[in-house]
């Protein structure tokens, strides 16, 4: 079963020539099926990295998309890899768990801002403005390219209690663009 679901894994990351299509969503949700049953059957230490790297690789894709919970049911699989052993392994366990610590802490700064959004145009405190950058930060410093992103925003608008201060916005953008992030790429080419 394992065998069937990673050659399908396969065809979807990188599709064929017999009319399969790149489909990296589809091959997300085979490698999840795939740590499923090898968890089930306590067989997961047995994969090989490359295994590892397509789940890391993807995850790292999807972290950015709409599909934010794939990419962090993916990331997990790497970040709580026990066996060591292979090359490399280490050093993306350690840093699927900097990216899982933050998009946790992206999501909690977010959570500072979006809390009055459905009660009658009450906007947040200043005092939630300040607590939500203060973590926006954090996640930006650990890497999350949402947060640098929006960080970028609030520094090129002067917004949230941050003075305006056009070079440190294009730095963000920058920084979340090297990661690919669509919106920052965008803003740089304005």
């Amino acid at each position: 079963e394992i065998k069937a679901l990673d050659m399908l894994a396969h065809l979807y990351r990188y599709g064929d020539d017999d009319g399969i299509e790149k489909d990296i969503k589809n091959a997300a949700d085979y490698l999840l099926k795939i740590s499923k049953v090898a968890n089930e059957e306590k067989i997961l230490e047995e994969f090989e990295s490359d295994y590892y790297d397509q789940i890391f690789d993807l995850g790292k894709k999807f972290l950015y998309l709409k599909d934010t919970y794939i990419a962090v049911d993916l990331l997990k699989i790497v970040a709580n890899v026990k066996d060591l052993s292979w090359k490399g392994l280490e050093e993306k366990r350690d840093e699927a768990q900097r990216l899982l610590q933050a998009q946790d802490l992206y999501e909690k700064g977010g959570e500072k801002f979006s809390l009055h959004i459905f009660s009658d145009n009450i906007f947040p405190s200043e005092k939630e403005k300040a607590e939500g950058v203060e973590i926006y930060k954090k996640a930006a410093e650990l890497g999350n390219a949402k947060a640098q992103f929006e960080l970028g925003e609030f520094y090129e608008d002067g917004e949230c209690g941050l003075d305006e201060n056009l070079e440190t916005a294009l730095s963000l953008y920058n920084k979340a663009a090297d990661q690919e992030y669509l919106l920052a790429k965008n803003k740089l080419m304005e």
